[in-house]
């Protein structure tokens, strides 16, 4: 089977769900084209899915060394792995990066908010709120939808401006 068609096949369990056979296909592409920057970046999807945290960093980690294009893309995908690894700082740091990479993509906007939300402070939740809405500003009328987390940061935002 040709490295285009595995990595179709790859794509397709990906959006069905099935991550492991998703996962088993990305690496046989990687196998027949190891320059394809793509494939290791949907690897570092579907291992981060998997919850196999370095090694989805370091598939996002090779994707950009690759293509460069994909830099803004990889940051991001480090950043939310990082952010589920409860790593806000280094994961705020990786956040910066995408957003510096991909100065006009709301994307990398939204982690942030997330992540200083998780954090837990009350000033990091107002910051986080902040940052939300200044993702809506690029996409006026976009499919923003407000994470949970953002109700609280709003909470949060109200106390601190009783103080």
């Amino acid at each position: 089977m040709a490295w285009q068609k595995k990595f179709q096949t790859a794509l397709e369990h990906q959006h069905a769900g099935r991550l492991e056979s998703a996962e088993r296909f990305y690496r046989a592409t990687i196998r027949d084209n190891p320059g394809f920057a793509a494939a290791h970046h949907n690897l570092g999807t579907v291992l981060h899915r998997l919850k196999r945290y370095r090694q989805s960093m370091h598939a996002f980690e090779t994707s950009a060394k690759l293509d460069p294009d994909l830099k803004a893309a990889a940051h991001l995908g480090v950043g939310a792995v990082l952010l589920d690894m409860d790593a806000f700082e280094k994961s705020e740091i990786a956040l910066k990066a995408a957003m510096a990479a991909a100065p006009l993509s709301s994307e990398p906007y939204r982690f942030p908010g997330r992540s200083d939300a998780n954090a837990g402070a009350h000033g990091r939740r107002a910051a986080g709120l902040c940052r939300c809405r200044a993702a809506r500003s690029f996409e006026p009328g976009g499919p923003f939808r407000p994470c949970r987390r953002e109700a609280r940061a709003r909470r949060d935002a109200g106390r601190l401006e009783r103080l």
